[in-house]
């Protein structure tokens, strides 16, 4: 049984290594690709960080797992942020290996719970809270990388500046290949998973800059290098991990999506409201009044007025600024509405009175003219979940998912908006978009050398990672074991894929999820 590791580059496509490559500015990915298996990695849709990185650890599609958003929908359409608990539910591929493992900033992952292991989460909403597993390497983390963070909000408008952006993200990746290599190092393991999430932010932020197509490229520019240098830092850290680790170790190198240049906004909810599907509550001032100034609000609590105010009246206020703009809707009048979901896709729900092919079909319909609506010629693409995936959980799905351009344009859902459609970026600080197809490379002793895989998807890392560890695949995951990445021969390549029954399994994280319950850990 050999080691292997797992390098996840959130939102990495070919797009942007191969540039690199020819500089040289990456020469161990170079490397890693040109002397394993490589390929395109396609992922699901829509082609968003946390319910990618979801269908990686669990090889299940959102039909099965209910969730297509960083926010998942609840029965009574109020949506709460990914989390532990959905990993734990789905039943993520660690969780099926005994061996020892450390999982490092796995996107959404929080609150950390107990392995056989390490574990430390990705984003946390507050990095006072313990987000490790042991409690004791939160603090062998500060010790050894002190300015060590789990957060960097690109879209905060301090990062206007860009210089204090490269500034912040430069020190965060730094910190974090310090902690990497120092639990990496410390630690035990079989299995070894890291993923790097500060790729996906840079290329949101600086899109505009390394893209000489792009509408609002500045010419030849500083910023370019900058990028470079981001890069170069980020390879220089894999090649202390790879130099680290035994050579006899798998490595396998993976993103959740792909990117590419975002631009154009078109408001979906609007777009709703003026064909006569989303129908507005009365008397919604207040609500209104609590989204335009959620900043101010927010920061209520830390302030002197804040010390005025009665701390369950703040507590309220936060809880509607927080609330879904499902809270804005008449949901029983209205045939068709949003509910608040990111801004990479468009999520449209049809009331369950009116979930009849008359309406959807003329919905459908009148979707494929907003290129008419908007006096602008845009690829519409629609999806419908409920025959696009299957499971237990379709229904917990929008009806129809809308993408625009490929992805390129945002869709936003906020009624309160007066915009339609606008030729420019979401913001200066978000001009890079998601792509469907991210990255795969794995490099190793078990793995063929210059081959190219074709047709992967994102499902089928987990039953592979099972496969490499001779763990019978659970016969709930979607994906297939990636076989043609094995050399030819090998123990990996002639072995029969193993399958077993979920109940076992579903009984024995039940048991795991009530322990941890009891210990107040979830």
């Amino acid at each position: 049984m050999r080691k292997t590791l797992i390098i996840g580059l959130d939102g990495v496509s070919w797009d942007v290594l191969q540039p690199l490559f020819k500089e040289n500015i990456t020469p161990t990915l170079k490397k890693l690709s040109e002397n394993g298996v490589i390929g395109r990695l396609r992922s699901v849709v829509p082609p968003v960080t946390g319910p990618s990185w979801l269908s990686i650890a669990t090889g299940k599609n959102p039909g099965k797992t209910g969730i297509i958003d960083f926010l998942v929908r609840e029965n009574n359409n109020k949506l709460r942020l990914l989390n532990a608990n959905d990993f734990i539910k789905n039943n993520p591929f660690w969780n099926y290996i005994d061996k020892k493992k450390i999982i490092i900033n796995y996107p959404l992952l929080f609150p950390p719970y107990e392995i056989n292991g390490v574990m430390v989460s990705g984003v946390v909403i507050s990095e006072k809270a313990d987000f490790t597993f042991p409690k004791d390497v939160k603090n062998e983390i500060y010790s050894v990388a002190p300015n060590y963070k789990l957060n960097l909000d690109y879209h905060h408008p301090k990062y206007n500046n860009i210089d204090l952006f490269l500034k912040d993200i430069t020190n965060f990746l730094d910190a974090k290949g310090k902690a990497d290599l120092y639990l990496l190092s410390k630690y035990e393991w079989n299995l070894g998973v890291t993923i790097y999430s500060p790729t996906d932010w840079i290329l949101h932020r600086m899109w505009m800059f390394i893209d000489p197509n792009y509408p609002l490229y500045p010419g030849k520019n500083n910023y370019e290098d900058e990028f470079k240098k981001f890069w170069r830092k980020l390879d220089q850290i894999i090649a202390k991990i790879c130099n680290s680790i035994d050579e006899e170790v798998n490595i396998l190198v993976i993103s959740d999506h792909g990117f590419g240049p975002q631009w154009g906004c078109f408001n979906l909810g609007k777009w709703l409201e003026t064909k006569g599907y989303l129908r507005r509550k009365k008397g919604r001032f207040m609500s209104s009044f609590l989204r335009k100034n959620e900043f101010l609000l927010k920061g209520i609590k830390t302030s002197i007025l804040g010390k005025l105010i009665p701390q369950f009246f703040v507590k309220k206020i936060q809880s509607q600024i927080l609330a879904s703009v499902a809270n804005q809707i008449d949901l029983n009048e209205s045939k068709a509405y949003v509910i608040g979901h990111t801004i990479p896709f468009g999520a449209i729900y049809i009331n369950s009175r009116n979930k009849s092919n008359v309406i959807r079909d003329k919905l459908v319909d009148q979707l494929w003219q907003i290129p008419k609506d908007i006096k602008y010629n845009v690829k519409i693409k629609i999806y419908e979940p409920h025959s696009s995936y299957h499971g237990s959980k379709v229904n917990k799905l929008p009806d129809i998912i809308l993408s625009i351009n490929d992805w390129a344009c945002i869709l936003e859902e906020d009624i309160d908006k007066n915009y339609l459609f606008k030729r420019e970026p979401f913001s200066l600080r978000h001009t890079g978009s998601h792509r469907i197809d991210g990255i795969f490379i794995a490099y190793g002793p078990n793995f063929k050398r210059g081959a190219v895989l074709q047709n992967a998807s994102i499902l089928d890392i987990a039953p592979t990672i099972l496969h490499i560890f001779d763990v019978p695949i659970p016969k709930d995951m979607d994906g297939k074991v990636l076989k043609e990445i094995f050399k030819e021969n090998s123990i990996l390549a002639k072995k029969d894929i193993n399958y077993q029954e979920t109940d076992y399994e579903r009984k024995r994280i039940k048991k795991r999820i009530e322990k941890l319950r009891k210990r107040q850990k979830i």
